[in-house]
């Protein structure tokens, strides 16, 4: 039997949520070799929603952060 499949899995719990990202808006450059998408995640200290553009290769690399900022 393989090792992961002997691990018991966990019960969700409220901190895993605010781990959770929204991806949104995904957009191809015109050559196609890049993604530009807005991803939002809950800010639980301030209790605010915040927003970034990311960009990376088409086939997930170099990923980068270009913007942040609060509430979309």
């Amino acid at each position: 039997m393989p090792a992961r499949s002997r691990k018991q899995k966990r019960q969700i719990i409220a901190d895993d949520l605010f781990r959770i990202a929204i991806v949104s808006d995904p957009q191809a450059s015109p050559d196609g070799r890049r993604i530009a998408w807005v991803e939002t995640r809950l800010d639980q200290e301030r209790n605010l929603y915040r927003a970034a553009i990311w960009i990376a290769q088409s086939d997930g690399g170099n990923r980068c952060q270009l913007t942040s900022g609060q509430h979309r």
